[in-house]
């Protein structure tokens, strides 16, 4: 993952941070905790924008993204999912994030992809900002020239958000 976002993150000037036990079968209740204390951590380090922290992942990656945006809105603005899906029984958690961003990025022959068009439905009818980007292949990382994609509009929308704040 770090070495597909490297070139996209240097060219938006923006800062990465990845986990190492981030995957699937691991308990998101031994891997959150310290992951949230890093990403404050680096926050409170960095000149960090705090209003445009990204979650992103790749299959479990992803489900760990949707995850970490619900549990933790205050600090994430917005996920870009790789063939990933929310666990099935998030849409019925209470208390869901509104007015967050999403882009998925989803390969039509992926076996996700009908469950990700439902999750952007979904974060849709909670007033989510969303974009598709499709990718041939399947469930794999997406090509970087799709990930630059997902990021540029990305860094679109975070710019139209400040300049309706007056700060654009």
């Amino acid at each position: 993952m770090i070495r597909a976002w490297q070139p996209v993150v240097e060219k938006h000037k923006w800062l990465l941070y990845a986990s190492k036990t981030s995957r699937n079968g691991v308990a998101y209740g031994g891997i959150v905790p310290p992951l949230i204390a890093a990403v404050k951590s680096v926050g409170a380090e960095y000149p960090v924008d705090k209003s445009r922290i990204v979650a992103t992942g790749l299959s479990g990656g992803g489900m760990a993204s949707h995850y970490l945006a619900y549990r933790h809105p205050e600090l994430f603005a917005a996920v870009i999912i790789n063939t990933g899906m929310m666990d099935e029984e998030q849409p019925t958690w209470p208390h869901p994030p509104r007015g967050k961003i999403a882009v998925f990025v989803a390969s039509p022959t992926d076996f996700r992809y009908e469950q990700m068009k439902k999750n952007r439905l979904f974060l849709e009818s909670l007033g989510w900002k969303t974009h598709w980007i499709e990718f041939p292949g399947g469930h794999r990382l997406a090509p970087s020239a799709i990930l630059e994609e997902a990021a540029g509009w990305l860094a679109q929308e975070f710019q139209k958000t400040a300049a309706g704040h007056g700060e654009g």
